[in-house]
């Protein structure tokens, strides 16, 4: 059975970015790299949200499409796009240009 999926960050430094989206997200480390993007749900290969809880958790999200289909995102949504997921959605802190 399937449940609402939390997903692991997925940061990508950019020297345009800031440090906005690891405030965000609550995180506090040393670290002064710029975060330009962080993909919250992705299927991107080379670039997949990982499930960071329950009993899926480290499963690509790729992986969840071609496994539960229509029970993941819809018969719609399947029929249209097959196991290719089709949304990208990121947060962007463009600090500089």
């Amino acid at each position: 059975m399937l449940y609402p999926f939390t997903f692991k960050d997925n940061f990508f430094p950019k020297v345009w970015g800031g440090t906005m989206l690891k405030a965000l997200k609550g995180i506090k480390d040393d670290d002064s790299t710029p975060i330009g993007e962080n993909w919250e749900i992705s299927a991107v290969p080379g670039k997949e949200s990982v499930v960071a809880n329950g009993s899926l958790q480290g499963r690509k999200l790729n992986e969840l499409v071609t496994e539960y289909k229509e029970e993941l995102i819809g018969r719609t949504v399947y029929d249209m796009y097959g196991d290719k997921f089709p949304l990208l959605i990121k947060f962007i802190d463009a600090a500089k240009d």
